[in-house]
């Protein structure tokens, strides 16, 4: 395979590009270069899951784009014999689900009225101590992530 924006190295990684060496413009086909067909994430933090929630049941949105998956997403639990040990938040975005994730994380940061109202944060003491900073946070978090993970170190424009 040929790819435009750099080639991976010998373990499949593809070097890193810092913001100042693409322009914003090349982002969409630096990350539809590099998305694999299924992208599976497992999401353990509470915050960060209700962030996906929220921006994957959007459904349609102004830009005709949905965030789509091959399956349905999930809670799994993680156990140790009989005892459950961690549970998780399980998605598989096809590419188009994925790019679309993206944007919606962008644009999640770029956007000062969000609707925090949407969030349904979990229940108890927990939710009384999160704070708006932190869905913030947990959405730039996710965002950065994936384009490292995608081999492309930039950070979105807040």
């Amino acid at each position: 395979m040929t790819y435009k924006y750099g080639e991976p190295d010998n373990y499949g990684d593809f070097t890193y590009l810092y913001s100042s060496s693409y322009k914003k413009d090349q982002l969409g086909e630096i990350i539809t270069e590099r998305l694999p067909d299924h992208f599976d994430m497992q999401i353990v933090d509470e915050i960060e899951s209700e962030v996906l929630t929220v921006l994957v049941n959007m459904g349609i949105d102004g830009h005709l784009e949905a965030c789509t998956m091959g399956k349905e997403a999930k809670i799994e639990n993680r156990m140790i014999g009989d005892k459950v040990v961690q549970r998780h938040l399980a998605l598989d975005f096809d590419k188009s689900g994925m790019i679309c994730l993206i944007r919606r994380l962008q644009e999640f940061n770029a956007n000062d009225h969000f609707d925090f109202s949407e969030c349904e944060l979990p229940e108890g003491e927990f939710a009384e101590s999160v704070e708006e900073g932190e869905i913030w946070e947990a959405a730039r978090n996710l965002g950065s992530t994936i384009l490292e993970v995608l081999g492309v170190e930039g950070q979105f424009n807040y």
